[in-house]
């Protein structure tokens, strides 16, 4: 048996249940938000603002560059703006890249004044460790990260990690008709 509190909350929620079902299943229209247009009042707005584009368009027709310019757009797409990787890109120069760790550095992210350096999918900041290969991050550069580990002897081994971008392939844009 139910305690009386239980009971009452049980009851309350079937209320509420019934009350919600009575509402939904009446066919009443719905109420419209306060503050809210209507559907019929958001399409003549955008009908309005359409009006009102077109006739700013009439005022100021385009000169003779603009209209250069659209014809232009029509006849030749622009040049897609993305490339195709043929392969790994390694920053030239580099020597004594952290080879065999597992560990490819994929880009950087800048979070206000701070640089993170996605390396193997996980962001690091300079001096951090980078988990299970003793590397800490010592310097981040767009096209490469450095990093340093200290061996037994107190020595310490400098990498630089170059930037791998994953292959991309060209996505051709259409513009106009």
């Amino acid at each position: 048996m139910l305690q009386k509190r239980q009971a009452i909350l049980v009851g309350l929620m079937l209320l509420t249940l019934g009350y919600a079902a009575f509402d939904l299943l009446s066919g009443k229209p719905g109420k419209q938000a306060a503050g809210r247009p209507s559907v019929e009042e958001a399409r003549q707005e955008a009908a309005r603002t359409v009006q009102a584009a077109r006739q700013m368009l009439e005022k100021t027709p385009m000169t003779e560059v603009d209209q250069y310019r659209v014809d232009l757009l029509r006849r030749e797409p622009p040049l897609s703006p993305f490339y195709a990787s043929e392969g790994e890109f390694f920053f030239p120069g580099s020597s004594g890249v952290a080879e065999g760790d597992g560990l490819s550095y994929k880009g950087f992210v800048r979070a206000g004044d701070r640089l993170l350096a996605v390396i193997s999918g996980v962001e690091y900041a300079v001096g951090e460790e980078i988990e299970g290969t003793g590397f800490v991050v010592s310097s981040i550069q767009p096209s490469y990260v450095e990093l340093v580990r200290k061996d037994g002897g107190g020595r310490v081994g400098a990498r630089k990690l170059p930037l791998v971008e994953d292959p991309v392939k060209t996505v051709d844009v259409k513009v106009g008709r």
